[in-house]
């Protein structure tokens, strides 16, 4: 038979944690798969956080018409007439695109005359 060395309870909680967070972590990749936006007018595009607002406000308004602000100044709603939004907003930076209505990220309206500067 083989030995098999006794492992400390420190590693055990170790182990324990890294495959709990790994588990929470798919499952969350799996929601935001399912919560992507596909061909539609309007998407929840998320910006690299280290952009400044303005420059995500820019990029934004560069594919589409920014409606709202996200929870966060580096999610922004955008609306298009035209079609491939999403991809629009892949060109111009979002880490993300992402259905606004099914993840509820619309948090204010942009008033007008706001540079988000």
């Amino acid at each position: 038979m083989i030995d098999v060395p006794e492992v400390e309870p420190k590693y055990r909680l170790n182990a324990a944690l890294i495959v709990s967070v790994f588990i929470s972590l798919t499952g969350l990749f799996a929601a935001l798969a399912a919560a992507t936006a596909g061909d539609s007018a309007s998407a929840a595009a998320v910006f690299p956080p280290w952009w400044s607002p303005a420059r995500a406000f820019e990029a934004a308004g560069a594919a589409g018409e920014v409606t709202r602000i996200g929870a966060f100044s580096s999610v922004l709603i955008v609306h298009s007439r035209e079609p491939a939004l999403a991809e629009r907003l892949r060109k111009a930076g979002a880490l993300l695109i992402l259905d606004p209505v099914q993840l509820a990220l619309c948090e204010r309206s942009i008033a007008q005359g706001d540079t988000h500067e």
